[in-house]
């Protein structure tokens, strides 16, 4: 700080009269804490240039700072000296609401308001003292009005709804967020980041193709949003829309050919629709990029793993399923995957089911881990087990999954209760079963590999 200070002194020898840089070593004063230089040095000033506004202001504030709160005095006379001046109205607000007097902040930005036909910043400055009250009424007033001002810069506007996106558990919180989006689109349409943060928006609340829908529509103005590029890929495999998915993907990769995700993505929904060479390809770019990111890794892995599955490379699949489990252990889809392929193979049952304990405690209401763990207890012919578990699975389903229910009729039958087995078979078919497997359990009333 002090080499700044001679820079400053330098420089005013050389230009004496650009008050400019008084301020600036006045400046660096109070950045280095001390206020009695600075406050020389606008003694000097006022002896040199005469009063000014941005001098008195700049000599208040340096005083407010030393004090529990400004005065009325201080505070009107700061005002006066430039009435049309915001910054004063903001500083001093600012000054109050440290000085925990927030009602006097209000009151001062009120009467701005009134004064100065509203402002964005006065709505902000509002909005942040109303927050900390906790007033979602009003905080959210306020954020609307400043939307609606046109000299708000979508920037601000973009950055403010952002900050909100992981607070949608609230019910207020997501609705204000999703009208001031729609606030910003309708004063921005040509905005690309704008959309982006609507489709952001429509995301959170679990509204995929609208979100899909303002993707699309920021990607067409601006292809240089990689966020949106990445959400997209995610919607359309949730969707499970693998060709449009594919499409997408190789307009992406064409502009980013190094994300790894993107690739994973490609991969994906090529594997989804048939493709498997083409994602098996994608899968070794991916695993060249991007190592040291384990989670993202072992995710491609265990994709590659099921591919080569489907190719009846069963050894290849179990090693690469076996290196992603130790990439990270704690995905708990990748872990019952492996340990599901294993039971439905009849190999390494002992492994499987250690697998998949962990991940029963880990997420008990999973109820694709509890299928999982029932289908390996079977395997075992531990039927008093697997019954509590497939119980779990079917408990934690919200409408009634036909495969789920086929299984507990196994279990049924097994356990003796062959009457009981029956019911729930045909209980599978009419949930939608068709398979034959399930036909000649039924026409034949007994349980078949």
């Amino acid at each position: 700080m002090d080499l700044l200070i001679e820079v400053f002194n330098s420089i005013i020898v050389l230009e004496p009269d650009n008050e400019t840089y008084y301020f600036d070593k006045a400046n660096a004063f109070l950045i280095a804490g001390n206020q009695a230089e600075a406050i020389k040095i606008y003694e000097v000033m006022e002896k040199k240039f005469g009063q000014s506004p941005q001098l008195l202001q700049a000599r208040q504030r340096v005083v407010f700072e030393g004090k529990n709160a400004p005065g009325n005095a201080e505070v009107e006379a700061l005002i006066k000296s430039d009435p049309n001046d915001i910054t004063n109205y903001l500083y001093l607000s600012k000054m109050l609401v440290q000085k925990n007097n927030a009602i006097e902040a209000i009151a001062l930005l009120l009467k701005a308001k009134e004064k100065l036909q509203s402002r964005y910043e006065l709505n902000l400055a509002l909005a942040d003292i109303y927050r900390a009250q906790k007033n979602k009424g009003l905080l959210f007033t306020e954020l609307k009005e400043a939307f609606n001002d046109p000299a708000m810069p979508v920037e601000k506007k973009v950055k403010i709804v952002w900050g909100m996106l992981g607070s949608f558990n609230d019910p207020d919180i997501k609705r204000t967020a999703t009208e001031l989006a729609a606030l910003i689109v309708a004063s921005h349409p040509g905005d690309a980041k704008a959309l982006s943060l609507y489709g952001d928006v429509f995301y959170r609340q679990g509204s995929l193709r609208e979100a899909q829908r303002q993707y699309s529509a920021a990607l067409k103005l601006s292809d240089q949003i990689y966020p949106a590029w990445e959400q997209l890929m995610n919607i359309l495999i949730t969707l499970g829309d693998y060709k449009e998915a594919v499409k997408r993907g190789d307009e992406a990769l064409s502009i980013y050919p190094n994300q790894a995700i993107l690739y994973y993505y490609q991969a994906f929904a090529q594997h989804r629709d048939g493709a498997n060479d083409a994602a098996i390809s994608n899968i070794r770019f991916a695993l060249q990029l991007d190592a040291d990111n384990k989670q993202l890794q072992a995710m491609i892995l265990a994709l590659q793993g099921e591919i080569f599955i489907d190719q009846n490379k069963l050894s290849a699949a179990d090693d690469a399923l076996a290196k992603a489990v130790i990439l990270d252990p704690e995905n708990y889809m990748i872990i019952n995957n492996y340990a599901y392929y294993l039971a439905i193979r009849n190999q390494d049952l002992n492994k499987a089911a250690t697998m998949i304990a962990k991940a029963a405690v880990a997420v008990p209401e999973d109820r694709s881990v509890a299928h999982t763990y029932s289908v390996i207890l079977f395997k075992q012919a531990k039927y008093d087990q697997a019954k509590s578990w497939i119980e779990k699975a079917l408990q934690n389903n919200s409408e009634p999954d036909p495969v789920y229910i086929e299984h507990l009729g196994d279990v049924l039958y097994q356990q003796g209760n062959k009457e009981q087995a029956l019911i729930a078979w045909e209980r599978s078919r009419s949930a939608g079963n068709t398979s034959e497997k399930l036909m000649k359990k039924i026409n034949e009333k007994k349980y078949f590999k």
